[in-house]
């Protein structure tokens, strides 16, 4: 039996393929705004991706469950020539675009498949703000095997850290010491 490939409901099922006329970019936009932009890249057949968390807020009369992007005001995209001119379409909707540079291709995807297989792993994933140097380790076993980020101590936890390089932005998860090498 070939292995499922889950796809969450803000990735676009092909953003994860390289083609040669794709560069991969960035679009920086108003917080709260990423699920629209996605709505409207799909809508153009654009690949993105926007890595969502689930945060839970406990109240006197209840329960809210949020779902939240990972990296505020941003959505990872593929763009081709031929779509440059709808993706222009939607200019009223974010702030700007960057693209990833032809060297950084390859860290950048690394570096959001290791986030993907973290949000797929069932452990709790969420941003982090204070990076601060950690050790660098490789996960030897469980979900996230053979993963690559950084090991913080907190609070007598340990974290497993993943930086996205190019925006400056970190994520992680409690990890088990037994875990990592």
């Amino acid at each position: 039996m070939a292995d499922e490939i889950e796809y969450s409901k803000f990735e676009h099922r092909s953003f994860f393929e390289q083609n040669e006329d794709s560069v991969y970019s960035v679009m920086a936009t108003k917080t709260k705004r990423e699920k629209i932009i996605t709505e409207s890249l799909d809508q153009l057949d654009i690949p993105y991706y926007l890595p969502i968390y689930t945060k839970i807020k406990r109240y006197k009369k209840g329960t809210q469950i949020h779902e939240l992007p990972l990296f505020e005001g941003y959505v990872f995209y593929k763009n081709t020539p031929s779509k440059y001119t709808e993706l222009l379409q939607l200019s009223n909707k974010y702030i700007t675009t960057f693209e990833v540079g032809q060297s950084d291709t390859e860290l950048f995807l690394n570096q959001l498949n290791i986030i993907k297989k973290m949000l797929t792993s069932k452990t709790t994933v969420k941003p982090y703000e204070h990076f601060k140097k950690g050790d660098k380790v490789r996960i030897k076993s469980g979900p996230m095997k053979d993963m690559e980020g950084f090991i913080v101590t907190e609070k007598k936890k340990y974290l497993f850290v993943v930086r996205i390089d190019i925006l400056g932005q970190s994520v992680c998860c409690e990890i088990d010491p037994v875990n990592f090498a």
